[in-house]
């Protein structure tokens, strides 16, 4: 019995039993890795799409504030430019008006009341001669510079609620009357901006000014 045990020892066995399991340690540590390769490269694209995303909401609100900036551009525009009924003065180098780092186009653009198809509306502003009434920062030897905001105004004359005497009183400049009646002017401005990387933005809005209520002329020709 003991002579038959001491023929099974480990120099007995053939190899193919005894190195079995040779090479594990190897094929598991690069399972491993290629486990570990996979979550980084799952995470890093994860990350990059998030920092896209983020990058894109921040140049969006960007846009839009910029934008929305042009409308209360608009505004002070037509404000100055009712005030003085014969228009802005043209600059004859450019054919337009140069109001404090704003270019206007339409000398007379308070009086603009010729609104475009809803078709055509789309056009509007663009960087296109005759869709656009104001623009700034101003273009320089008729370019376009890559970040500017793009105005158009449209406008219509309409009479509020009240009687004549009180309309007349108010377009006259002379009073509102004893009233809420009066004549005002409704204007509907597009402002689009051109941002950075192609990106745009526009924001559409109504102002109504009261007729009698404009200061004194500035820009007057």
């Amino acid at each position: 019995m003991n002579n038959y045990k001491s023929k099974l020892t480990t120099n007995n066995v053939p190899k193919c039993f005894v190195y079995q399991e040779n090479g594990f340690v190897l094929v598991a540590a690069l399972m491993f890795l290629v486990i570990l390769t996979i979550i980084g490269l799952s995470t890093s694209s994860t990350m990059q799409v998030e920092h896209m995303i983020s990058r894109n909401e921040r140049l969006a609100q960007k846009n839009f504030y910029g934008a929305d900036a042009g409308t209360e551009v608009a505004i002070e525009v037509i404000e100055q430019n009712i005030a003085c009924p014969k228009g802005f003065r043209v600059d004859g180098a450019t054919n337009s008006s140069h109001i404090k780092g704003v270019e206007v186009m339409t000398s007379d653009l308070y009086a603009n009341s010729s609104v475009p198809s809803s078709t055509e509306l789309l056009k509007y502003p663009s960087d296109d001669t005759g869709y656009r009434d104001i623009t700034y920062p101003p273009r320089v030897a008729g370019t376009s510079p890559d970040l500017h905001t793009n105005i158009s105004v449209f406008q219509t004359k309409k009479p509020t609620d009240g009687q004549g005497r009180e309309s007349n009183s108010g377009y006259e400049g002379n009073g509102r009357g004893d009233g809420t009646g009066g004549v005002h002017y409704l204007y509907d401005i597009h402002s689009k901006l051109y941002g950075f990387e192609g990106s745009e933005a526009i924001v559409r809005v109504g102002y109504r000014h009261l007729v009698g209520t404009a200061g004194d002329c500035v820009y007057g020709r």
